[in-house]
């Protein structure tokens, strides 16, 4: 029976024999490479990589591809290579699988690797992650890894989010009212947030003023009060108008969108309002009333005095022009003056008698107001044309 070698002794030896092997491989080689080396690299072009991410949603797609190379002097067994990854700056939301998980070398070579990251949701815009790809060789009892890096760019996702009353708003001709909404950046990156309101020149031609921001510059997940300041003119159309609005993301290129729709009642306005309203207007159309008025009235006054004279001067009947005086004999006639106008003569035209003509006794047969043939007399008949 053949003596046993205790165990110990056999791992010396053969450790002996590993020992003398890498000395003759050493002196065999001069300075060439004898530790094994297990490098990881990234395919051209494939180091860097974009997340895709809602508020709700993660990008569970973002994959990198590469190959894993092991480099060994001696292959005296063959060796597991584990393809890894982790993401810099990452909480544990963040999940790395490789596929295929394990790759087995007998020598050395090469082989193909692929890591698919799961980028979760809520990612706001900023610095690329930065990810390395390492690998872990299982059968070397020493070995050098050379590991390669790649970077996960999050984009920009854009979402608005509003809040609003649908309570219908009421408000009186001439009076004002304010209506508050939210708008959030639900998106993450800031982003500025258009106000685009729907019916603005409807409401103008109602009497109906709105005034509010049309621009809100907003951080993610950053909400912001918007206020309407609704004003109505005192002859504003009364009765139910609806009112919309629109919110659009500038970053988007206003391909996101949020509509809001409000019902207003237009109430008619309370007499008081009215006046305190147009009190100076009232005033001046009551004093020009009362002008207007006043030279009304005079000249009505005036028009029915010149009516009733002239309806006493028709009731009085005909004028007549008195009679003249006759010549009575041995009587002189007035001297004429020397320019030749007769005096007594332009009395004469002018219808003026004197004291003799009115004590000149009436002719035989002749009655009060009459005028006898011989007589020069007018007939004067006062009336209207």
């Amino acid at each position: 029976m053949a003596p046993r070698v205790p165990l110990a002794l056999a791992s010396v030896a053969v450790a002996s024999l590993v020992a003398v092997a890498v000395l003759a491989l050493v002196a065999a080689h001069g300075s060439a490479q004898i530790v094994p080396v297990v490098t990881v690299e990234l395919d051209e072009g494939q180091d860097r990589q974009v997340a895709i991410v809602t508020d709700l949603a993660g990008d569970p797609d973002i994959t990198f591809t590469g190959t894993i190379t092991v480099t060994r002097p001696i292959s005296l067994n063959p060796v597991t290579v584990l393809p890894n990854a982790y993401v810099e700056n990452a909480d544990a939301r963040w999940k790395v699988t490789p596929s295929p998980s394990k790759l087995v070398y007998n020598g050395s070579g090469s082989q193909p690797f692929s890591i698919v990251i799961y980028a979760p949701a809520n990612l706001s815009v900023g610095p690329p992650f930065t990810v390395i790809f390492n690998a872990t060789a299982q059968g070397l009892l020493y070995y050098n890894t050379i590991s390669d890096s790649g970077f996960i760019e999050v984009l920009q996702y854009f979402k608005l989010g509003q809040f609003t009353s649908s309570a219908t708003l009421h408000i009186k001709q001439g009076d004002s009212a304010t209506l508050n909404f939210t708008v959030q950046n639900r998106g993450n990156g800031d982003d500025t947030v258009n106000i685009v309101l729907g019916n603005e020149a409807e409401l103008g031609l109602r009497g109906i003023t709105i005034l509010y921001d049309r621009t809100k510059r907003l951080e993610p997940w950053q909400s912001a009060k918007i206020s309407f300041i609704l004003t109505t003119e005192i002859d504003a159309k009364p009765g139910d108008v609806m009112f919309n609005f629109t919110i659009k993301s500038a970053g988007s290129g206003e391909r996101v969108t949020s509509s809001v729709n409000f019902s207003l009642v237009v109430e008619k306005a309370p007499i008081k309002g009215f006046i305190v309203k147009y009190w100076w207007t009232i005033i001046v159309a009551v004093v020009l009333l009362s002008v207007l008025g006043g030279v009304l009235v005079r000249r009505g006054r005036r028009r029915r005095a010149d009516e009733d004279a002239l309806a006493q001067m028709q009731l009085a009947g005909p004028v007549k022009k008195a009679a003249p005086p006759k010549k009575v004999a041995g009587q002189r006639s007035p001297a004429k003056p020397e320019d030749g106008h007769d005096e007594t003569d332009e009395g004469a035209d002018e219808g003026v008698t004197s004291e003799e003509d009115e004590g000149v006794p009436l002719a035989e047969g002749e009655e009060p107001g009459e005028v006898g043939e011989d007589d020069d007399a007018v007939e004067v008949q006062v009336g209207t044309r």
